[in-house]
């Protein structure tokens, strides 16, 4: 994509502005993606795929053809992602681990909110946030989860999530 529609409306894993707790909205507006990574990951292959706070493990099930797997995103310090071919679809899941280490689900930053940490992916039909089972591993600083398919994906707290995205054009 673009630009990044704003953020749904609850905290996103990143810091704060100038020390105060505001939700992440504005500097999403016109915020454009970079691509992370662009890697071809090949059926039946096992592979891990990773760039910046994301990695991707493949088993050889996950894939029912060659895919040039793409993780995007538009800031290292607010966990949201899109990872593509957007809509694949997985036979075997493929696990998803995000580093959340500096952010504000680190229990230990100043900012930490308290909030245990949870992803969820925008389902566009319904233009809502669902979430996506996962698991934290505290000690080091990560969340993994089993994807059944590509998407954009946030790190977000279950304290006070809502589940319609704000959107720019709104």
């Amino acid at each position: 994509p673009a630009t990044a529609p704003a953020p749904p409306a609850g905290r996103l894993a990143g810091p704060s502005l100038l020390g105060i707790d505001l939700p992440p909205i504005m500097p999403l507006l016109q915020t454009a993606w970079r691509t992370l990574t662009s890697t071809l990951v090949r059926v039946g292959e096992m592979k891990t795929v990773a760039a910046g706070r994301y990695e991707l493990d493949f088993q050889k099930g996950s894939l029912s053809k060659d895919a040039l797997v793409t993780i995007t995103d538009y800031d290292s310090d607010i966990l949201d992602v899109e990872l593509g071919p957007s809509g694949t679809q997985f036979d075997e899941p493929v696990l998803l681990s995000v580093d959340f280490s500096g952010t504000a689900a680190d229990p230990g930053v100043a900012a930490y909110d308290q909030r245990e940490p949870a992803i969820f992916w925008l389902n566009e039909k319904t233009n809502r946030w669902e979430e996506v089972p996962s698991t934290t591993d505290w000690s080091r600083h990560r969340i993994e989860a089993r994807l059944k398919h590509f998407s954009r994906y946030v790190v977000g707290g279950k304290a006070g999530w809502k589940g319609q995205p704000s959107r720019a054009d709104d």
